[in-house]
């Protein structure tokens, strides 16, 4: 199975307004760079979007191993926090609706595809991949 590196990074310029994703997957000496926007939208949502389109990009199962400066993403994620909600009906632990469950059902489904390891890098990252998808 092939190994790549999905860094990824989402922003918005207020809580909810217009905003983007960058993607850029690494794969030996091969790179391939994905972006998109929205005018309406939030900072996690395009967090989530970034991995789901750089996930959706590859063409085969791979282990892939995705960095991003999201905590929320992270542990989501690698804890089953959302395959949880999905099972409760989108409802966290305290009985609250879960946040973005269209994104996370999405990438719940993506990640099915592919063994994938979630990775934070924290903020600043330094990384020049993860500042190229900023």
């Amino acid at each position: 199975m092939k190994s790549i590196q999905l860094y990824a990074a989402g922003g918005c310029l207020d809580t909810s307004g217009p905003g983007g994703y960058g993607a850029v997957l690494v794969f030996g000496e091969h790179r391939m760079e994905l972006s998109g926007g929205y005018r309406i939208t939030t900072t996690s949502r395009m967090e989530l979007m970034a991995i789901i389109m750089g996930l959706g990009a590859l063409h085969e199962r791979c282990n892939a191993e995705v960095y991003t400066g999201s905590k929320y993403v992270v542990s989501v994620l690698s804890k089953g926090w959302a395959a949880k909600w999905r099972d409760n009906g989108w409802h966290m632990n305290n009985g609250e609706p879960a946040i973005d469950p269209d994104l996370l059902g999405q990438l719940l489904e993506t990640c099915k595809d592919h063994e994938v390891t979630f990775l934070w890098l924290g903020e600043p990252t330094g990384n020049p991949e993860h500042e190229r998808c900023k």
